[in-house]
Parts: structure tokens; sequence; C-alpha cells
């Protein structure tokens, strides 16, 4: 005979309700495939119970029923996130390969936090009845305004690359603007007519290893540009995720296209080249390296050497120099021609051996010449 203990699924001891506790045996229990399911329609679609019920053709209290079997087994909180142990059975249903997860894992981009300006081009007096106020549609909370509503979207959009979770952005706002018209009673859109702005957009690459680095040490990680002071980029685990996001209100989409994914790509071919990928803190910590050796080589090599080169430098300068001066000099003693006719005749054998030289003396130059021979062998004063 089974004690009261042991009945109804296991040892739970007190009630569960004079606990306050959720009893671990239903811990145990088996996720069912459609409580996968709506977990993953959960925290990594972020779908209502509306959104859910409608997806999968069901009522919401169906829905419901499920989400509550969901918290009782400590899967997810009140607020419908994921508890720990809900992140750590997520991994496993993902690594699972006889449930492959709803969510799929080729979309790496998660499109969130997107807030919208829309400037109003025609309104009723239905709508200044709505002035000032807010409502909440299709999980897009609506402010209005005198001239202009703000679009502040709840839902995610998940894509293979930041193009595909922007397109799909594009296309429900395509879908969610003409109801919108209707249900305020105003004119939003027109060809031509460029009335509408992002002002803010968050793109997270998910399951990012740099991320799941940062949170395993506990530490916090944000990035600000170096000309507005803004954040750009951070590492967040909220919805258990481990996702890297650029969160800048301008450069948002292309700082997640143009910078984030060439390096989370070229990882990702570094580990199909070489077959592992280094940890981020491993890799910063061999650039450390790296700079730490430049240093020092910068300090005793490059340092030394590049004074040596200084020094030959200022010594080629100074040769240089010299041979300028020497140029200069032998420019300024150089002689003309009669002068050194003068000094290769030493006899008068000299005079008939340099007739070619002395012809080609001006008559000026050779009345000169003939002067200096009469002297120096005529015994002229």
């Amino acid at each position: 005979m089974k004690s009261p203990q042991e009945t109804k699924g296991g040892c739970q001891g007190l009630s569960e309700k004079s606990q306050g506790v959720v009893s671990p045996s239903r811990y145990l229990t088996p996720a069912s495939p459609q409580q996968k399911q709506i977990y993953s329609m959960l925290t990594n679609e972020f779908l209502t119970v509306n959104q859910i019920a409608h997806r999968r053709k069901t009522s919401k209290q169906a829905v419901n029923k499920i989400i509550k079997k969901l918290k009782d087994k400590g899967l997810i909180n009140d607020l419908l996130k994921p508890t720990k142990l809900g992140v750590a059975k997520n991994r496993e249903w993902l690594q699972d390969s006889d449930n492959p997860p709803v969510f799929p894992m080729e979309k790496v981009i998660r499109l969130h936090g997107e807030i919208f300006w829309v400037r109003i081009l025609r309104q009723s007096l239905e709508y200044h009845e709505k002035i000032g106020s807010d409502l909440s549609f299709k999980d897009v909370t609506v402010q209005c305004y005198a001239e202009n509503l703000v679009l502040r979207s709840n839902l995610s959009f998940f894509g293979v690359d930041v193009a595909d979770a922007s397109r799909q952005s594009a296309d429900f706002l395509s879908y969610f603007l003409p109801l919108l018209e209707r249900k305020l009673s105003i004119l939003l859109l027109q060809p031509k007519i460029a009335n509408i702005k992002r002002v803010r957009s968050h793109y997270a690459h998910i399951d990012d290893e740099f991320s799941k680095d940062v949170q395993e040490k506990g530490e916090r990680i944000s990035f600000k540009t170096t000309d507005d002071g803004k954040v750009w980029l951070l590492a967040d685990n909220s919805h258990g995720l481990h996702e890297l996001e650029t969160i800048h209100p301008e450069t948002a989409e292309s700082d997640m296209d143009a910078v984030v994914m060439p390096f989370m790509n070229d990882l990702r071919d570094f580990q199909r080249s070489e077959g592992f990928v280094p940890k981020p803190s491993e890799m910063w910590r061999g650039l450390a390296q790296n700079q730490a050796a430049m240093n020092d080589f910068r300090d005793k090599g490059l340092v030394p050497l590049t004074e040596q080169i200084r020094l030959h430098l200022s010594v080629m300068q100074e040769i240089k120099q010299g041979v300028r001066d020497l140029s200069s000099a032998v420019n300024a003693i150089k002689i003309n021609p009669l002068d050194s006719l003068k000094l290769r005749i030493k006899s008068l054998d000299d005079v008939f051996c340099e007739k070619d030289a002395i012809f080609g003396l001006s008559d000026v130059q050779r009345a000169d010449f003939s002067e200096w021979l009469l002297r120096k062998f005529g015994g002229l004063s």
C-alpha cells in the first residue's frame, strides 16, 4: 500500500498550495509536442495568445490551458517569459533530432523594438476625440497626436539575414497601416508621399558566441560610438537567446549588416577551415599578447633601429653636403684652356707637342701665350 506522499505522481510531501511552489515531480514530466510548440511561439517568436490561437486554429482557452501547464512545469513565468529551466529545456529540444524545433535555426537575425513616426495626411472628427490617447492594435502600441502617430511595435521578425528580417517588417507595415487607417478614420498612405520614418530598431544576432561568452562570465558589455557617444552594440540574454544587438537609432540596420554579420561569418568560415572557433575571450587574450609583443619589439628593436637609421641619414646628409662643397670648390678653381696649356709646357719640345691646343686658342690668348713663352724661354723680364 502506497503512503499518501507517494500517490499522484511521486513524492509530493506537503501540498503545492501550502508550499507556494510547484511540485518538483512536474518538472520531470516531459513536455508534449504541443507544449514545445507553444513555448517556442511564446519565447522565440514572441507571439501573443491571440496570435498563437490564430496560427494553430484553436481557441484562446486551449492555448491558455497549455500555457498553464508550461507554468506548472516551471518553463515560463507569469509574464510568459522563459525561466532558466525553460531555456535549458529549450536547448535540449533544439538538439533533439526526433523533434525538430518550430523556430527555424537558420533564421539568425531578430528585428524588434521598432518605433515609427507617421505624419497624418488627413483626419476625421472621430479621430480628434482620440488625440492624446494610446491604443493597442495588432500588437502595436499606437500613440495619437494632433498631426502624427507614433507606432511602437511589440513584434519580432526573424530572418536568415538583415534584409530578410527588414522585408518581413515592411510587409507587416504594409498590412497594418490600411487597417489602422480604417480603425482611426484617417489617411496615412498616399502615392509619392514619404510620411513614414522609422526612428528606432534593434537587430539581434541570435545564439551568438560572443554574447554567450560574456554572459557565462556574468559581465555586461556595451559599446558606444566615437561620434555621438550613443550605444550601438550590446550583449543581451533577456529572452534566453544569447543575442548580440545593434541598437543605434540611426545605424542599427547597417551596423548589423555591414559590421556584425561579416565578423560572425568570418568566424564561421574560420571554423569550417580550421575545425574550431576560438572564444572571444581567447581572441582578445591573443590580441593583447600580440600587442604586448609588438610593443616589446618597438621598444627593444624598432626604436633603436630607427635611431640608428636617423644617425646614418644625418651622416649621409653631411657627406652629401661635403660633396656639394667640394664640387663648388672645384668649380671655383677650374682654370681656362690657356692656363692649362701653360701648366703642361715644361720645355720648347712641349710647344710642338701642343700645337693643336695652341691653334685652338683665340687671338688674344695666342698673343698672351707668345709673350709668356718669350719670358719663360727667352730670358725676357
